[in-house]
């Protein structure tokens, strides 16, 4: 009779296929993203660059809009917004090869942008613009355990907490999803990176760079 260990080397040397992508791990037998809708990404980006983007952020925030208070919205609470920063440039890049193994197709970066949200911001559940459709939401800054909820392609409701520097891949268009109100001391903050793609073959290839020219720029000079 086999044993355990015996059936799962058998399993995991014959039914696996794992590459390596600028160092990112992909398991197939761990990875059905267009099954359900959503794959995890462990440390996309180290602390060091986290810090690094943070920083960057507020320094540019305080430059642009001359405070950190951000603005009120109505499906988030008070946040504070960059689209497009430069300091994120190099994360688009990054992602973007291992997004395109995980589908099996082309993406085009769409756009990208960080919010802060603060204690008793939350997001409501929604779907996304054609402009986001695949996407990923990165924890840049934030040690409060606060899941991006979501309905995945099966019809499975999950929560997922991301420590800094690892992201959730998701469809966004038709994969919705939410937060919770954060819950933390009352002056932290907590800093998103999302990452919008659309596929180049794909219904949505007309919102490439978000049909913007400084996404275009940005990413192509």
């Amino acid at each position: 009779m086999y044993t355990l260990k015996f059936i799962l080397f058998f399993y995991f040397r014959y039914y696996t296929t794992e590459i390596r992508i600028n160092n990112f791990k992909i398991d197939f037998v761990m990875s059905s993203f267009s099954d359900k809708g959503w794959y995890y990404l462990p440390e996309i980006i180290t602390k060091e660059e986290a810090i690094r983007i943070k920083y960057q952020n507020l320094c540019g925030a305080i430059s642009d809009l001359g405070s950190l208070e951000g603005h009120w919205d109505k499906e988030r609470g008070r946040v504070l917004t960059c689209y497009a920063p430069r300091s994120s440039t190099f994360v688009v890049h990054r992602v973007k090869p291992i997004l395109e193994e995980l589908l099996g197709e082309e993406l085009i970066p769409s756009y990208w942008f960080t919010t802060t949200y603060h204690n008793k911001g939350w997001m409501n559940c929604h779907t996304d613009r054609p402009s986001c459709e695949v996407s990923v939401t990165m924890n840049i800054s934030g040690d409060a355990k606060w899941p991006i909820k979501l309905k995945d392609l099966t019809g499975k409701r999950r929560e997922v907490v991301t420590p800094t520097g690892d992201g959730l891949a998701y469809l966004g268009t038709i994969v919705p999803h939410w937060r919770s109100p954060l819950r933390t001391h009352k002056n932290d903050s907590f800093m998103q990176l999302f990452l919008h793609y659309v596929r180049k073959n794909g219904p949505y290839a007309e919102y490439a760079y978000d049909k913007d020219q400084k996404c275009y720029d940005l990413l192509t000079t």
